[in-house]
This record gives C-alpha cells, sequence and structure tokens, in this order.
C-alpha cells in the first residue's frame, strides 16, 4: 500500500492494526494536509456486518463537531476496498500513555474533562459510543484527548434513556470490550448514554491507577467481575489519590445506573471543581479516610451495609497497613477437591464430596455458594484460592484433598479467607470410608461456624439431613453424578446405571431416583431417545423421589420439566416450577428450564430475566451462557443473541452448541457463508450431532448449495433406520430444499411423539417459510400452548 495513491489520498506509511481495521498515514493530494486512512482488515472487507458496522463509524463521527472527537473527512472505496479519511492525530492512545503506572493528577483531571466534553457532545446529539476504552482514545502531542471509533455508535432519543432499535445493527461483534464494558452492556439490557459513564469511570480509575479495575485470566471471570465484583478500591493502589476524585470514579462505577452520574457533564464539573482546588501533585487522603478491601467493598455494594471499617494510619514511607474488614462472610466457593491419590477411579469421589458440601451449604440462609459448574471450571488447575475468590465475587474459599486408600479415607480442608489471604480453619480426618457422612456433617457445621452464621435449630436439622444412611449407596450415586456431569449421551447411560444400583442398595434414597430422572429428561431433550422411550421414565422416577421426599426440590424440577416438555400440561409445570425454585432457591437448573418454559409460552421478557437471574446462580454456566443467547433468538433479537454467544465463546471456545445457535442466526440474517462455517463448526466439535447436522443441511440448501444438503438428508435417512433421529431435524432439511409439504409430514410425525420440538414451533425462525400454512395453523392449535403475545 505504501506509496499508493487511493482516490485523492497518496499512503505514505502504516500506523498501525486492530481486529476491526488496518489505518495508513497519507496525504491529501487536493488540499496538502496529513490525513489517517483506515481500511477493513483483507478478511472483513467482503463482510457485509463488518462493512456496515464501518459506515456506521463513519456517519455516527461525521454528525459530530468537537475538538475531542476525531474528525471524519470522507468515506469511499476502489478496488473494492472502503476506507475512511479521518484528521491526522501526531500522539498514542491512552493505553500506550499510561503504561502500566498512574498519570499525575492533573493530567488525569485534564484529559478526563476532555473525555467527558467529547462523550457530552455525542450525547447531545443522540449517540453513545458503546466502546470507551484505553485503546479508543488518542492522546495528542500537546495533550489533547481525542476520541475515536464509533463503530458501535447507536442512536438514542434524545434526553430519553431508550435505546432505538437499529435494523442496521452489526451482528456477530460484542457491543464493547469486557473489561470495559458496563454491567447492563454485559447484561445485553437496552444501554443508554450512561454506559459510556461507566466505561468513562473506567478510564478515569485506570489513570489514577495505572491498573484495570476489571480484570481476570479468562473472558468468563472479567465478566463476572463486572457484573457482581467491586475493584479494588483505588487508594490502596495509589494512596495518594484525591477522595474527591475516588468519589467521582466510585459513583461512576455504580452497578446501578441509577446511582451514578446521569450526564457526562457532571463528571466533567467534578473533575474542573477538583482541579481548581489541587496543584499539580497527589494529595494524600486523611489518616481517618474510609477503607474497605475488595471483599468488604462488594459486601457493602451488595447488601447496602454502611460497616466500613477504618484502615490504620499510614507510614511516613507511604506504605498502607492492613485493613479492617468486616467479620461477616457471607459468600462462599468450595473448590474441586484435588485427588491426591491421582486414581482415575477415584476422581468421582473428589468431586462427589465437594459437590455434595455446595449442595448442603446452598441450604445456609444468608449465605450465598457458587454453584458447582461454576466452580468446576476450575478443576485441574494449580490455584491460588484468594485469586479464585476474588475472580468469583467471594470472601471465602474451601479447598480439600482426599486419599482413598484401602480402608482409609484421608480428607484434608482449609478454609480461605479471601480478603486477608487467612485461614478460617483447616482440619485433616483420617477415617474409614463409611465415616464420609460424619465426616461431611462436621466440615458443614465448622464452616457455618466459623463464618459466623447463627442458625435455627431447624436450619441446623436442614445442614446435617442425609439423604441415604448407606455409604455404599451414596458412593454410588457419586459416581453416577460423575458421569451425569459429562453431558454426553454415554455419559447419561452410566449415571442411570449407577442411580439404579444406589436405590437398589437404598430403596428409599430419594435422591438417587432424582439422578435417574434428570438423566431420563436429558436423554429426552437432546434427542438421544425419543420422547415415549425417555421422559415416561423421567417422570415416574422424579414422582417416586417426591413420595419419599415431598420437599426435595431437586425432584420438584424434572418432574416440572416432564409437564411442560412431554405432557403439556402448562399449569401444572408452572406451579411445579415455582415450587423447586422456592424449595431450592439456589438450584440454577430449576431456574433456567422455567426460563425455557416462560420463553416457549410466549413470555419473553419474563424468561430473558429470568435467564439472566439462573447466570447469576451460576455465572460460568456454558449452558446458562447459551441459552440466553437462544432466547433472544426466539424472541428475533437477533443482535443481542449474537452478543451473547460471542460472550459464550470467551468462556469456552470449544462449546459446540454455541456455534450451531449461531449458524441459525446468521442463516436467518442471510449471511450463509458465516452461518455454514458456525454451523461446521458445531458439528466438528459435537463429534457429528444429528440436530447440528440436519441444521446444517438447511443452511447449505437455503444456500444454493443442494447437493450437499441432499448428501446429509441421506445419511441422517440412513442413520434413522439405526439409531432415533428426531423428525423435526428432517422438516428443517425439506424447507430449506424448498419441500414444505415434506416438512410438514416430518412435523405431523413429531406431533404423534409428543416432541418438545413442537413446544417451540410457533416461535421458531426456521420455521418461518410453513407460516401461512393452512396444515402449519391446525398443527400450532393442536398443541394448544397457552400463548401470551404481550
Amino acid at each position: 500500500m505504501i506509496d499508493q495513491t487511493i482516490s485523492h489520498f497518496r499512503i505514505i506509511e502504516k500506523l498501525g492494526e486492530g481486529g476491526m481495521g488496518v489505518v495508513y498515514k497519507a496525504v491529501d493530494t487536493r488540499l496538502d494536509r496529513p490525513v489517517a486512512l483506515k481500511f477493513l482488515p483483507d478478511n472483513m472487507a467482503k463482510d457485509p456486518q463488518a462493512l456496515e458496522r464501518f459506515r456506521r463509524e463513519a456517519r455516527a463521527a461525521s454528525a459530530l463537531n468537537h475538538p475531542g472527537i476525531c474528525t471524519i473527512y470522507d468515506i469511499g472505496a476502489q478496488d473494492g476496498r472502503t476506507f475512511i479519511a479521518m484528521e491526522f492525530i501526531d500522539g498514542e492512545t491512552l493505553r500506550s500513555h499510561i503504561h502500566g503506572k498512574p498519570l499525575p493528577l492533573e493530567e488525569t483531571l485534564t484529559l478526563g474533562i476532555q473525555i467527558a466534553e467529547a462523550l457530552d457532545a455525542a450525547h447531545a446529539e443522540g449517540i453513545i459510543h458503546r466502546d470507551i476504552k484505553p485503546a479508543n482514545i488518542l492522546v495528542t502531542k500537546r495533550g489533547q484527548a481525542k476520541v475515536l471509533d464509533f463503530g458501535l455508535a447507536k442512536l438514542v432519543l434524545k434526553g430519553v434513556a431508550t435505546e432505538i432499535p437499529d435494523s442496521t445493527s452489526i451482528v456477530g461483534i460484542i457491543s464493547g470490550t469486557p473489561s470495559y464494558m458496563s454491567p447492563e452492556q454485559v447484561r445485553g439490557d437496552n444501554l443508554d448514554p450512561r454506559t459510556d459513564i461507566f466505561s468513562l469511570g473506567l478510564l478515569l480509575y485506570e489513570m489514577a491507577t495505572g491498573r484495570q479495575a476489571f480484570s481476570g485470566s479468562t473472558g468468563g471471570a472479567i465478566i463476572e467481575a463486572v457484573l457482581t465484583r467491586a475493584p479494588v478500591p483505588a487508594h490502596n493502589i495509589n494512596p495518594d489519590i484525591p477522595p474527591e476524585l475516588e468519589e467521582i470514579i466510585n459513583k461512576a462505577l455504580h452497578k446501578d445506573r441509577e446511582q451514578r452520574q446521569q450526564h457526562a457533564a457532571e463528571i466533567r464539573a467534578g473533575l474542573l471543581r477538583l482541579e481548581r482546588g489541587t496543584d499539580s501533585s497527589w494529595k494524600a487522603a486523611p489518616e481517618n479516610t474510609a477503607s474497605v478491601s475488595i471483599s468488604t467493598a462488594s459486601q457493602l455494594q451488595s447488601t447496602g451495609e454502611h460497616t466500613a471499617c477504618t484502615s490504620t494510619s499510614q507510614t511516613q514511607t507511604g506504605t498502607l497497613r492492613a485493613v479492617r474488614v468486616s467479620k461477616i462472610i457471607d459468600s462462599l466457593a468450595v473448590l474441586p477437591f484435588e485427588n491426591a491419590s491421582r486414581d482415575p477411579e477415584h476422581e468421582y469421589l473428589s468431586d462427589g464430596i465437594a459437590g455434595s458440601l455446595i449442595n448442603t451449604l446452598a441450604t445456609v440462609p444468608k449465605l450465598r455458594v457458587m454453584a458447582q459448574s461454576t466452580v468446576f471450571r476450575y478443576k485441574g488447575r494449580a490455584l491460588d484460592p484468594q485469586a479464585v475468590g476474588r475472580e468469583l465475587n467471594v470472601r471465602a474459599v474451601l479447598t480439600g484433598k482426599i486419599m482413598q486408600s484401602g480402608g482409609s479415607l484421608r480428607i484434608g480442608t482449609e478454609l480461605v479467607d479471601v480478603a486477608t489471604g487467612t485461614q478460617l480453619w483447616g482440619a485433616q480426618y483420617d477415617r474409614p470410608p463409611g465415616d464420609i457422612f460424619a465426616i461431611q456433617d462436621e466440615i458443614s457445621g465448622e464452616i457455618s461456624d466459623k463464618l459466623r452464621i447463627k442458625l435455627t435449630r431447624a436450619e441446623k436439622k436442614r445442614l446435617t439431613k442425609r439423604q441415604t444412611d448407606d455409604p455404599e449407596a451414596y458412593g454410588l450415586y457419586l459416581k453416577g453424578r460423575h458421569h451425569w456431569n459429562q453431558w454426553t449421551e454415554d455419559g447419561f447411560y452410566k449415571a442411570i446405571e449407577y442411580f439404579q444400583q444406589a436405590v437398589a442398595k437404598d430403596p428409599a434414597y430419594a435422591l438417587a431416583y432424582t439422578g435417574v430422572a434428570d438423566s431420563y429428561v436429558l436423554l429426552g431433550w437432546n434427542s438421544y431417545l425419543p420422547p415415549k422411550d425417555a421422559f415416561p421414565k423421567a417422570k415416574i422416577a422424579a414422582m417416586r423421589a417426591l413420595r419419599l421426599d415431598p420437599d426435595l426440590g431437586e425432584a420438584h424440577t424434572p418432574l416440572s420439566a416432564m409437564y411442560w416438555l412431554h405432557d403439556w400440561q402448562w399449569q401444572e409445570a408452572e406451579a411445579e416450577f415455582k415450587r423447586s425454585m422456592a424449595l431450592s432457591p439456589a438450584h440454577p437448573t430449576a431456574s433456567h428450564w422455567f426460563a425455557e418454559f416462560l420463553m416457549t409460552v410466549g413470555r419473553h421478557e419474563e424468561a430473558i430475566a429470568r435467564m439472566k437471574s439462573s447466570q447469576e446462580l451460576d455465572p460460568l454456566s456454558l449452558i446458562i451462557s447459551v441459552a440466553i443467547g437462544w432466547t433472544f433468538y426466539h424472541a428475533r433479537r437477533y443482535d443481542d443473541a449474537i452478543e451473547q454467544l460471542r460472550r459464550t465463546v470467551e468462556l469456552d471456545p470449544h462449546y459446540p452448541i454455541t456455534y450451531w445457535i449461531l449458524g441459525l442466526l446468521f442463516r436467518k440474517m442471510g449471511s450463509y457463508e458465516l452461518a455454514i462455517a458456525e454451523g461446521e463448526k458445531g458439528v466438528k466439535l459435537s463429534g457429528g450431532s444429528y440436530l447440528m447436522r440436519a441444521a446444517l443441511a438447511q443452511t447449505l440448501a437455503t444456500a444454493g448449495r443442494r447437493n450437499e444438503a441432499i448428501q446429509v438428508l441421506d445419511d441422517l435417512t440412513k442413520l434413522a433406520t439405526q439409531k432415533y433421529v428426531a423428525p423435526y431435524f428432517f422438516a428443517g432439511i425439506h424447507i430449506g430444499l424448498g419441500e414444505n409439504d415434506r416438512a410438514i409430514e416430518c412435523l405431523e410425525k413429531s406431533y404423534e411423539e409428543h416432541s418438545h420440538w413442537l413446544l417451540y414451533l410457533h416461535l421458531d425462525p426456521s420455521m418461518d417459510a410453513l407460516r401461512s400454512n393452512p396444515r402449519f395453523q391446525d398443527l400450532l392449535q393442536r398443541i394448544g400452548l397457552p400463548l401470551r403475545t404481550a
């Protein structure tokens, strides 16, 4: 590109390259002035979504005329390459400018004022940026801040905190960078200018401390921190930060946007007041300034308590002494216990005991316990309990090691205070395996004592309640759960074997019957078995569990799923879901399945809210994360769905269901190459899932690649003679091929099976080609969902 002339711009040198653009310095040969030319990267130059974002950047920024916003001169194209010509700024990004060290106070205030002024000007024109971060702020050699990259900008009604739906919004791109996103942005809520205020607070924090407010080893950990964790108090990192500046930052970073500054002008005014009242050196905070640790700050924010402890005085060198923290510990993570014997045959025991403790401690009132699927994402990693506790926003972490050898069971445990890193409690047990129940009771009791939680007599009884007194039955149950947690077809079958063996040992073991029910639910829901072979068995097992223990919330969950998925008894399903959640409020599965139920009966806003509540119970759950995207997809909020699924990719790039739904989304939006690419990833990662192969075939057919689609159809037809393949899957392929009558025939077969897939029929965008068909309308009437459209 160097020395080439694009339009009337002669390129001089390459300035930089990022995920969404390559920037060159050029000369405008007509006006003889330097400019910056921004091109899309080659791999995105023909992507219609990327092109639209590129054009949006030009439109949004060109509508603004402010010294703190990079000026857009022109947008054009040559030889198939679209470019933006913009103001050339001689400087560096704010990220490079900070370079991991706090900026002088005077400079922090000056830059903060300038950025606030630029954002206020954009907001006044009805534009929110949505991607304010250090990489999108340039600092000129004269010290002027310039806001760049309005590629994620959206219009809002001026003066109204409601986002205008934008049919041209770009899909496939996360609206923001996780470390600099607001909580509402992470949740996928409608955005208003206050999302930029949160991001501005993050910039001020980083300029004042040299560190990001939210960081973590994974994208999921960062997202969790943004949603639930308070940053380390800025003055803990830089003791010389003026209290007034920290107050401005803390207010901007409030999780509730109603509690933040409501306009960028408010931040500007506060910074101006501070600028007028200070010199160029930092002012030390008074020695009696209230100070809390990261964990206490988070706790106070979530509980509304006002019991912050006062820091001790500073030494003359400015080193902070240890701060006192609240003695109340209201949140806990039980990390996967280490299998010290390294024998894979004993893995079920280390996993199972940790899982049992999680379930038991989750019954303790006023104690928030992280869900098993979230903490088990740390399994097999060398862990610093204090660091993990901070990532998960809990005040205490329980770790353990287990070794079983012959007739001896050795368990070592340690409870760590995340705020201070000190050991709250530790114990070593060397007992016969038959004492496992007593050991777990002791651990639960010791933890509740050390956390200073006062329990009533009934609560103490619940804490030590056992579902079986037979250690052998308990071991079989743990083996069943170990296989169930693998979430594979083979894993569910093996789980059923162990659960049934546990029931044979102890016929009164209600929790083991629940395991059988859960396994059959998922064998049917994932279409590994026909509905008639899976769902009735799930219902029988759940009802047996409830006859033994009517208050077992975990057993109400599969029963409610059966009323919904198979019996199509809507009122009974909703009542059972609510009963389950009332008995086991910390059980994320019940909340997640209830959200899916709400979606199928047309209660989309309730479904989305319930999905997000489920994610709060289990922040790192992959299935819940994709379920949120699935809900957005059926609500036809495609941009929100893709943003959510991109977050799931950050949590785990190898989860196949994510790519299946992305393929559905891109197909519906007409981006067939992207849809095929995502669909192929899902098929590969799933090992050839019938569901995902069928979805890919429908995409291939819709894209005009009929021969490939017909080949998949033939392959699945042959497989259906050997294993169960849901007729609903074939219906989609026939729709893609334009064979609507054959698609209806497949749906009629689904109706004969009482297939749960039909509960999505009125919503599923993949079925849109059939909507006007009278036979399709008749089928919807026979299903009889109690739809709520408002």
